[in-house]
Formats: structure tokens, C-alpha cells, sequence
């Protein structure tokens, strides 16, 4: 319609993408820091309402507050920062548009003012009907350009976001080989060495040793001597950064991940129980079996007597995390869920260490004599002393590495960090 007028129009669309791209930058780091912050609000929320009894226990209320309440202020200035890049976009964005207008208008009506004048204009002739028409066509126009760049600050928003869940989905998976487990439960360890994600010093430092199938074998060492490691190690939690691990003459790496946990019963310290009943808490580990192999393995456990003589038995609802239960009980069941799933090694890790004393005897003769046969491999990890001197082996574990092993007579007789550890857990007992 009118070349001049047309020019004013596109100037304005480039002042407007000229705004647009000069945001973008904050407004993109905005929405990083808003995602982050979002993250460390739900982590504090989180980490407070699962550890509700320690806050109350210490009377933390006002201190998790305090916590919480700092991260939801950074939160909520980022959230402003963010509101203000925006509305200076927008404010830029609608100034450019309406300047456009105001620059078209000023120029049609010169030019028709200088036609009615007599004035020769050329080839940029207009009338008032081609300018009213060309200022509603050009609004026309404005709306969705000026649409599509503020919606620039949404997307921003939800690139960031989208960063998030690229960089999950972009973090090395579990490899896994295509081997199932065989029978042989024998294990190597050669020359492992590992360090923790994140961690200054070495959780394994040229750890070796062989652990024959069927073999009992205990880990004792003062805390940080990388003992739990090795167990996580051994189910494939992590993988070493040198060294190999082997299972049955193979390495770990060429075994499905579903066959190689499937082989290992784990019984940690502190056990995770899940909402439900206690029939669902022990079948966990063997989703197909009956309330008589539950029962069973809770006897096996020395758990069935106090589980009968709950409000509904095996039925009972033990709340989430069992917290209807006492730490002995949650133990018991850990145990029977661990006998249920009939695994060729057994990884005791603390497993009696919130248990009575006349418990602990029986769940270790019931443990002894269910694991030690069919050649089950059993690691045990113990800082009572007294559970693990039956052993096959003893590995005295410092600062990563083996520095001592053999049976618990021969260890005593060499007088070195396992004899310091036994005398000293002597003294406390004794003085308790």
C-alpha cells in the first residue's frame, strides 16, 4: 500500500526482536535459578517432614523454619527479578509497537495535510481511507508479533526447566551385560579402588581379596575403612573407577543388573520398610509367595512372635517407614525379608545391631544355619565383635585396604588393629 509507511512497520518488529533477544540472557538465567531454588525448597520440606521425630526430639521447629524460609526468600527474589526482566520486555515491546503507530500516523497525516496543500509527494500519495486502512492492518499485524515476543519469557521459563530434565536424561544409565548369574558364588576383588562421587579421599584403596562360595566372611574396621562400600560394590551401586570385581569368574559388568541383585540379600543398618502390612513388607523381596513361606521365614527371623501378637498379625498397617514399629522389629523383618528372598550371597551390614541380646542369639543360630548351606556366600559387616567370631575369615579393613585377616583366634594372637578393636570393645563392655 505504501512503501514509507511499510518501512516504520518492519522498523518496529526489528526494535521489538532487538528487546527480545537483549532479555532473553536474564531472563533464561532467571529461570535456572528459580528450577535450582524450587529444587532446594522441596529438598528442605522434604528432608523436615521425614525426620519429623528428630526435629521434635531436638525442638528444631524454629530452626527448620529459618531453613525453609531462606530458601523460599531467594526463591521469591529470583520469582521478582524475573517479573521485572519481563515487564521491562513487555514495556519495550508495546513502546516499540505503539511508537510505530504514532510514527505511521505522523507521517500519513503529513503526507495527505501536504496533498490537500498542493504539495507534490510523488510516489508516496495517500489518501485518508489507504491510511485509516494501512493503521488497522498494521495493528492487526503488531498484536501477534508483539504476542509471539513476550511469550519469549514463557519459553525461557520452560527451556530452563526442559535443561533439567535433559540433563537427567542425559546422565550416564546402568550398564549391563546379558548374563545371568550362575551358580558359582565365588567372588574376587582385585586391586578395587573408589571414590564417591563428589568425595576428596578414596572410600577403596587397592582392596583384594578372594571370597570362596559358600565361605563366610566378616568386615571389621574402624568407621570410613570402606567396609559398607564394598557391598555396594558388590550389587552394583557403583562401579569402581579401577580394579575388577568378579562373581563366578566373570566380571560384575557382563551380568543382567536384574539376575546380579537378585543374587544378593542385603540387610543393612538402618532398613527402609514401606507403608503397608507386614505380610507386604516380607513378600516384598518375593512378590509370589504364600502366607506360609512370609510365615516361615518370620519364624526363621525370631520375628513371628511379636508379629502374631500384633493387632492383626501379618495383616497389621505398620505406617510409613514402619513407624509403628520398634528399630529391633523393623530389623526382624528386614532379616525374614532377606531369608524369603533365598539369594546366594547374603550381605549382613549391621543386621543385629538394634536387636536384645537373647534376639540377636537367635536370629544368628537361625541365620547360621540357613546360610551356611548350599553354598550361600555370607558377608558380614560387624563393629560388635562378639557376632562375628565364628567366621570362616576375618578382613580387618584401614582406610580402604585389608591390613590384617584370618580367623578370630589368629587375629587376636597378632596383636594388631583387630586385637586394639576387640580389647577396646572389651573395656566397654565391661564398663557397661
Amino acid at each position: 500500500m505504501n512503501w514509507a509507511l511499510a518501512l516504520i512497520g518492519l522498523v518496529s518488529v526489528a526494535l521489538m526482536s532487538f528487546f527480545t533477544l537483549y532479555f532473553q540472557g536474564p531472563l533464561r538465567r532467571l529461570a535456572r535459578k528459580i528450577r535450582a531454588r524450587v529444587g532446594e525448597m522441596t529438598s528442605v520440606a522434604t528432608e523436615a517432614v521425614a525426620n519429623m521425630e528428630v526435629v521434635k526430639t531436638f525442638a528444631s521447629d524454629a530452626q527448620e523454619f529459618t531453613k525453609f524460609k531462606q530458601e523460599n526468600d531467594a526463591y521469591k527474589q529470583f520469582g521478582l527479578d524475573r517479573r521485572k526482566y519481563q515487564g521491562l520486555l513487555n514495556m519495550s515491546n508495546s513502546l516499540s509497537s505503539n511508537l510505530g503507530t504514532t510514527a505511521v500516523l505522523i507521517l500519513g497525516g503529513w503526507l495527505i495535510a501536504s496533498q490537500e496543500g498542493g504539495a507534490r509527494v510523488g510516489a508516496l500519495e495517500l489518501t485518508t481511507g489507504e491510511l485509516t486502512a494501512f493503521l488497522l492492518y498494521l495493528r492487526n499485524f503488531f498484536a501477534p508479533v508483539r504476542f509471539i515476543m513476550n511469550f519469549n519469557s514463557i519459553l525461557q521459563s520452560g527451556m530452563a526447566a526442559l535443561e533439567r530434565v535433559e540433563n537427567l536424561l542425559d546422565d550416564t544409565p546402568e550398564t549391563q551385560g546379558e548374563t545371568e548369574v550362575a551358580a558359582n558364588t565365588a567372588l574376587r576383588f582385585e586391586n578395587v579402588h573408589f571414590t564417591y562421587p563428589g568425595a576428596d579421599l578414596a572410600a577403596l584403596n587397592g582392596f583384594s581379596t578372594h571370597i570362596a562360595a559358600g565361605e563366610t566372611v566378616a568386615l571389621v574396621g574402624p568407621s570410613g575403612a570402606g567396609k559398607t562400600t564394598v557391598t555396594k560394590l558388590l550389587s552394583r551401586l557403583y562401579d569402581p573407577q579401577e580394579g575388577e570385581i568378579e562373581l563366578g569368574g566373570r566380571d560384575l559388568r557382563a551380568y543382567e543388573l536384574e539376575s546380579l541383585r537378585n543374587t544378593v540379600a542385603h540387610v543393612p543398618q538402618d532398613p527402609t520398610l514401606f507403608s503397608g502390612s507386614v505380610f507386604d513388607n516380607i513378600r516384598y523381596a518375593k512378590p509370589e509367595a504364600t502366607l506360609d513361606d512370609v510365615k516361615r521365614a518370620a519364624e526363621l527371623a525370631n520375628a513371628a512372635e511379636f508379629i502374631e501378637a500384633l493387632p492383626n498379625a501379618y495383616d497389621t498397617e505398620i505406617g510409613e517407614r514402619g513407624v509403628k514399629l520398634s528399630g529391633g522389629q523393623k530389623q526382624r523383618i528386614a532379616i525374614a525379608r532377606a531369608i524369603l528372598k533365598e539369594a546366594r550371597i547374603l550381605v549382613l551390614d549391621e543386621a543385629t545391631s538394634s536387636l536384645d541380646s537373647e534376639s540377636e542369639v537367635l536370629i544368628q543360630e537361625a541365620l547360621d544355619g540357613l546360610f551356611g548351606r548350599d553354598g550361600t556366600t555370607s558377608i558380614v559387616i560387624a563393629h560388635r565383635l562378639s557376632t562375628i567370631q565364628d567366621a570362616d575369615r576375618i578382613l580387618v579393613l584401614e582406610d580402604g585396604r585389608i591390613v590384617e585377616q584370618g580367623t578370630h583366634a589368629a587375629l587376636l594372637i597378632k596383636n594388631g588393629l583387630y586385637r586394639n578393636l576387640y580389647d577396646l570393645q572389651f573395656r566397654e563392655d565391661v564398663a557397661a
